[in-house]
């Protein structure tokens, strides 16, 4: 009912067109528009397993092609990100791996509607959280679709449908659970948008989601989930720019046994420059999140991170950043008993809450508009109530990246 609804709005014509992405394209072939980038990057890594006890360090290097692209079909627009990630350990080579990341999107801007249809995939051996920190390979496909339409001259109704497979493969294990078995999921959600804006550089969004995940090898796992979460955007050439979304969701797995949830979400990320010398950068995010223990099938993971980039020169800039990631997990019901270590007697515990830090500094000078050379200095730490995954790590790193 919703779609026709949309469908059978009276087109009528836009008063502004959008911008084309396309025409900031530093490459054509032909028709295609193309941005390709270089980076690479070597450094050392004084605990490459992130381990309590014994840590073992590595010298690492990888080089990253990526490459965005743009093509006109008739109204019709496509473009696209691809990217290929190698990854190098000079001693360690059980960590060496290939990473691959691809999306698409095709979009029809007609009169008043634009429908548009998405697809993704991802095929990668990155740490997946700051829970499942081992370099497990997974991947992650998507498809979806839908249609933004022009209700007035400022407002905006939208309506999206996504389907998403989450897998990691047979025999990966971590922490003593194979990770198939706990996290491989597919995802159905639906989203309906409405954006008013309120002035060229500020709009109001109010985002209502509906979710339901099914897991392939743990269906006692299954969840429905409803989310409203209203905030504003920010145009890229106003002062503050960004987003801020800050809502509510109520998480209902199917198994009475695991507690529900209620209560908020965040997507945050905003910028802003000081005197075009200085540009503060803040994220806050905060959502449900799987965990491989049994006894937490989740944990609500709040995500506060802030970077500050200062330009000494038109070439050089200093870089210092820092983040906080509160791991609050939720336990079965009833409170099971949980073993502790070898020397302490067994934990009664309910829930408990791990926090992982991250401190670094770095110096930046940029040969070209699109060359930069960097190089950073991060500190690791995380906590637990478990002693086997606290642990801390520092890693050195240059890189380079390149812009066609």
């Amino acid at each position: 009912m919703v779609v026709g609804a949309l469908w059978g709005l009276p087109l009528l014509a836009e008063a502004q067109d959008r911008p084309d992405p396309a025409s900031a394209a530093r490459m054509r072939i032909g028709p295609v528009a193309l941005t390709p980038t270089m980076t690479t990057s070597i450094g050392v890594d004084n605990n490459v397993f992130n381990e309590a006890d014994n840590p073992k360090d590595d010298v690492v290097a990888s080089v990253r092609p990526q490459a965005e692209a743009w093509l006109r079909l008739g109204r019709a627009r496509l473009s696209g990100l691809t990217s290929v990630e190698f990854v190098y350990f000079n001693k360690y080579d059980s960590e060496r791996s290939v990473n691959t990341a691809n999306r698409a999107l095709l979009e029809l801007p007609l009169n008043r509607i634009r429908p548009y249809a998405t697809a993704s995939l991802t095929n990668t051996r990155a740490r997946l959280n700051a829970e499942v920190d081992a370099r497990a390979r997974y991947s992650q496909t998507s498809i979806g679709g839908g249609a933004e339409v022009r209700l007035g001259s400022k407002s905006f109704i939208g309506l999206e449908t996504q389907q998403t497979r989450f897998a990691f493969g047979e025999g990966v294990t971590f922490n003593e659970s194979e990770l198939r078995d706990v996290l491989n999921r597919d995802t159905e959600r639906y989203t309906l948008s409405l954006r008013q804006q309120l002035t060229p550089l500020t709009t109001l969004v109010l985002l209502t989601q509906r979710q339901r995940e099914s897991f392939i090898f743990s269906p006692q796992r299954d969840s429905r989930s409803v989310e409203v979460i209203p905030g504003f955007e920010f145009d890229n050439s106003a002062l503050l720019n960004g987003r801020a979304l800050v809502g509510f969701r109520r998480f209902e797995p199917d198994d009475p046994q695991i507690p529900s949830y209620s209560g908020l979400v965040a997507a945050v990320d905003l910028g802003y420059t000081l005197r075009g010398a200085t540009r503060f950068q803040a994220r806050v995010s905060r959502d449900v999140a799987y965990s491989v223990e049994v006894i937490y099938p989740y944990f609500v993971l709040t995500d506060v991170s802030g970077a500050v980039t200062h330009r000494l020169t038109d070439s050089w800039e200093l870089l210092g950043i820092a983040s906080q990631q509160r791991l609050a997990y939720r336990s079965t019901q009833p409170s099971p008993l949980i073993p502790g270590p070898s020397t302490s007697p067994a934990l009664q515990v309910s829930d408990r809450t791990d926090t992982f830090f991250n401190w670094g500094a770095g110096v930046g000078y940029r040969l070209g508009r699109y060359t930069r050379v960097g190089l950073n200095a991060e500190y690791y730490r995380r906590r637990s109530v478990f002693d086997g995954r606290t642990f801390s790590s520092l890693r050195l790193n240059s890189s380079l990246t390149y812009g066609f």
